[in-house]
């Protein structure tokens, strides 16, 4: 059998040949098994595979690009010929240039080890694993019923290798590790639904020493209070408290969306939305000194992890808001070359047969110094959100509302009763310049990522600290 390097070279070869100016190949393959289990019952096994190469090319400063699954020298041609093909349709439509200079001849493999590997561990031991999880909810003295608890375990292992023409060769293998979960729970008439997940990128030790038991058990725990101890949310305008999901999800769609470059130009609006910010937003301040956030991909063991993108070039992080002010956005080749900039390694493609196009990775709310009982005490009358069960945002990033799960009022600098479904209503520069404590531990959540048009899905973390807001919209439901 042809190995997929030995097809990669020959198609690098062969679109110099056909007059290509610059040529890239990806190979990509996915490999996805799990188990799924619902109140208990094991409700399905499943495995899933995909393989392929992505080529791209430029000619006369235009792309071309085109995919093929099938591993042949004679399909490898005719993936060659139809990118350059495409890209000669093209011709004068658009004028780009691909600084070959900026590429250092690269020749790195790398990998993240599992030190529990998922294939070493028996079907019947990852079974246990759910078993024991669900287990909690007939174990601790609930006074609600969970009538409805669907949990996944999966294990993605992406293996890519990268190559282009000018002696760049990029191999890696990444696996991830997760558990999904989506429980409901009742008391009376009322009921409480959460979804959400738990992992990183390893082995099966990502799902045990992350503390899942003690996560779900604190789920689960939290949901019972609220049905059976809450009363109706304050409204008005109060102090806010988040916890780290919460500020999780802030950072991922407040920020770190309108900061990919290709949403500031425009090219992404028809299919996943724009961006507040324009291409001169650079320096501009849009939150208070309290606000610094970063997105990176190189975190060892997170969801989003990656050293190299999916266009050959070496990660890094990047301070997207440093201290309130405008610092970098997230850029692949093209957009870089646009505003005249170096890439930072946010390429990423959702599989074979899609471009790269500028993602996300790891993007996080950086550390304070406060304990969380300091942004307590100095609140007089306010909530503190620990978990959310919705949120929205509209196309631009700034007009966005959030749903509490667990939440309790604040009166005079202590947590009291338990209340229900608070609403925060707000917009981004409202959040980002009310922002005035910063706590000092950062947790972090995984999450897919969904962009583009076809849809593209990206494994990536969202974390933060606790957050302090002063004086946010707060409305309930009636």
């Amino acid at each position: 059998m042809v190995s997929p390097e030995s097809l990669m070279r020959y198609a690098i070869n062969y679109a110099i040949e056909q007059g290509a100016d610059f040529a890239e190949i990806r190979y990509f393959s996915k490999s996805e098994e799990g188990i799924v289990m619902r109140n208990r019952e094991l409700d399905g096994v499943f495995n899933k595979y995909e393989y392929g190469f992505s080529l791209t090319v430029l000619v006369d400063g235009v792309y071309g690009l085109a995919s093929t699954n099938i591993a042949s020298r004679g399909y490898v041609e005719k993936l060659v010929e139809e990118a350059v093909s495409k890209a000669r349709v093209g011709a004068g439509l658009s004028s780009f240039d691909v600084d070959e200079e900026a590429f250092e001849p690269v020749d790195v493999d790398y990998f993240l080890e599992e030190k529990s590997p998922w294939d070493y561990s028996p079907i019947e031991d990852k079974v246990r694993m759910l078993k024991d999880i669900d287990e909690l909810v007939e174990s601790n003295n609930f006074r609600c019923r969970f009538p409805s608890r669907l949990l996944t375990l999966r294990r993605v292992l992406d293996v890519t290798v990268y190559m282009n023409s000018v002696n760049v060769y990029i191999s890696s293998k990444i696996p991830r590790v997760s558990v999904f979960y989506m429980v409901t729970a009742k008391y009376g008439a009322d009921t409480l639904q959460k979804f959400g997940e738990y992992g990183g990128s390893g082995g099966l030790e990502t799902i045990w020493n992350g503390g899942v038991m003690d996560e779900f058990r604190e789920l689960l725990i939290g949901m019972d209070r609220v049905l059976v101890d809450g009363v109706g949310s304050p409204t008005g305008r109060l102090d806010l408290v988040v916890d780290s999901e919460v500020a999780g999800i802030i950072a991922h769609e407040a920020v770190g969306h309108p900061f990919e470059a290709d949403r500031i130009l425009g090219r992404e609006f028809a299919q996943a939305g724009g961006s507040y910010l324009e291409p001169d937003s650079i320096g501009t301040r849009i939150g208070s000194s309290m606000v610094t956030v970063i997105d990176d991909p190189t975190i060892p063991g997170s969801y989003g992890f990656y050293y190299y993108d999916d266009e050959g070039v070496k990660s890094r992080r990047r301070v997207l808001i440093k201290e309130g002010v405008v610092n970098e956005f997230l850029h692949n080749r093209l957009t870089a070359s646009m505003l005249n900039v170096e890439s930072n390694g946010a390429a990423r493609a959702g599989g074979y047969d899609k471009e790269p196009i500028v993602r996300m990775g790891n993007t996080f709310f950086d550390s304070g110094d406060y304990s969380f009982e300091e942004l307590i005490e100095d609140v007089a009358h306010g909530i503190y959100v620990k978990s959310f069960m919705e949120w929205n945002i509209d196309d631009y990033r700034i007009n966005q509302r959030y749903t509490g799960l667990e939440a309790y009022a604040i009166d005079n600098g202590e947590i009291t009763v338990p209340i229900k479904a608070p609403i925060i209503e707000t917009n981004t520069f409202e959040l980002l310049n009310n922002l005035d404590g910063v706590g000092d531990t950062v947790r972090f959540y995984p999450g897919r990522c969904g962009k583009g048009d076809p849809m593209q899905i990206v494994p990536v973390w969202m974390g933060g600290p606790p957050l302090r807001f002063r004086n946010i919209r707060v409305i309930r439901r009636e």
